[in-house]
């Protein structure tokens, strides 16, 4: 999964890329299990947008969003943006930087924290 989500950024460059991961939630624990890319409606290389009808489509499939993706143009860490949309999209966020590969994770409680990702 680590693969597609890094092709997939690679392949919007120099745009941020974005991605929905959908799965389910068990005792606290969330398994992806599909990842439905979608386009950067912002075409922006620091931020992005998602087209409602993108939008919908994601959530008319009828499985739960475990987490967000998309990319930064530098570190993989959560910009104040960022921190604003976690609010209202209160599922870990994986950030991939296209710099250097790396991915982290992030959720938000009273502040913005990073998550150890379990990949198997």
């Amino acid at each position: 999964m680590v693969k597609e989500l890094l092709e997939h950024m690679r392949s919007k460059l120099p745009y941020e890329s974005v991605a929905f991961l959908l799965g389910s939630t068990e005792n606290g624990q969330f398994t992806a299990e599909e990842i439905v890319e979608v386009s950067n409606a912002a075409h922006s290389r620091v931020e992005f947008a998602v087209d409602p009808q993108e939008l919908f489509n994601v959530y008319n499939k009828g499985r739960e969003i475990v987490s967000i993706f998309h990319s930064h143009p530098g570190p993989a860490v959560p910009s104040d943006l960022d921190a604003f949309y976690m609010k209202l999209n209160p599922v870990p966020w994986l950030i991939a930087s296209s710099v250097n590969g790396e991915l982290r994770a992030y959720v938000l409680n009273k502040k913005v924290s990073e998550i150890k990702v379990i990949i198997i």
